[in-house]
């Protein structure tokens, strides 16, 4: 008797794991110090965000994860972007994430000989958004009304603002640079930085070293500073000897 064999193979059937790609980018983003108001579902306040200093500001309706905005200043970040996968449909898209803040700008300051850093104008006792002068105010912007361009306080009269040097607001489409020896800022065109950086200027503002003696003085600003040396360095007006009052 014959036996015979039948090689039967064994199917093996698995479960495929399809993993579904989702779009991811990186974005930076330069948002406005003041809210604006916007409707959504419901009347609401939006950040005003753009992507470039040479576009207009938009009104932004999401979130931006681990993002907390402080009214007055003004921000530069980066941003993660992601798609959402089947989101709701009263929901972004998109889904928001903080990577980085790559700058935090103070905006606040007071009026000096009543005026104020390019894009503000002096209300009372303080500097706000020049709102008066077209749409969509914004720090730096230059106002031209009547075809004349209304004066503004340029980089070394800011620190008599209270602006500090670190924080000088430059006119739109202009850099901010620091002089090397001693902190002093300048607002120049893209151009010239390259040039300027070979003659003693640099883009960072530089560090100073100070003694630890305790001679307060007190800024126009409002800030108490250490000595004579600190708020110099800063390049801030000294508002008088000893500490700022609350």
């Amino acid at each position: 008797m014959k036996t015979i064999w039948f090689a039967i193979p064994f199917i093996l059937i698995g479960t495929i794991a399809i993993s579904e790609s989702f779009s991811e980018e990186t974005k930076t983003f330069f948002i406005s110090p003041s809210l604006a108001d916007c409707v959504g579902i419901a009347p609401q306040k939006c950040l005003q965000i753009r992507e470039d200093e040479s576009s207009d500001w938009q009104n932004f309706y999401d979130s931006i994860e681990g993002f907390s905005f402080q009214q007055g200043h003004s921000y530069k970040i980066l941003v993660k972007v992601t798609d959402v996968e089947n989101p709701p449909a009263d929901s972004s898209s998109k889904k928001y994430t903080l990577i980085d803040i790559l700058e935090k700008t103070s905006t606040r300051h007071i009026p000096y000989k009543n005026m104020c850093a390019p894009g503000f104008v002096p209300l009372g006792e303080i500097c706000v958004l020049n709102d008066r002068c077209g749409p969509g105010a914004y720090p730096g912007k230059v106002c031209v009304m009547d075809g004349q361009e209304k004066p503004y306080l340029r980089p070394l009269l800011q620190g008599e603002a209270g602006i500090p040097a670190h924080s000088v607001i430059c006119a739109e489409k202009l850099t901010l640079i620091f002089k090397s020896s001693d902190g002093s800022p300048a607002c120049v065109k893209p151009q010239s930085v390259q040039n300027l950086q070979t003659r003693g200027w640099q883009t960072n503002f530089p560090n100073f070293a100070c003694t630890l003696e305790y001679a307060p003085i007190c800024g126009v600003d409002g800030k108490t500073y250490g000595n004579k040396c600190m708020i110099a360095s800063e390049h801030i007006a000294i508002d008088h000897v000893g500490e700022c009052s609350e």
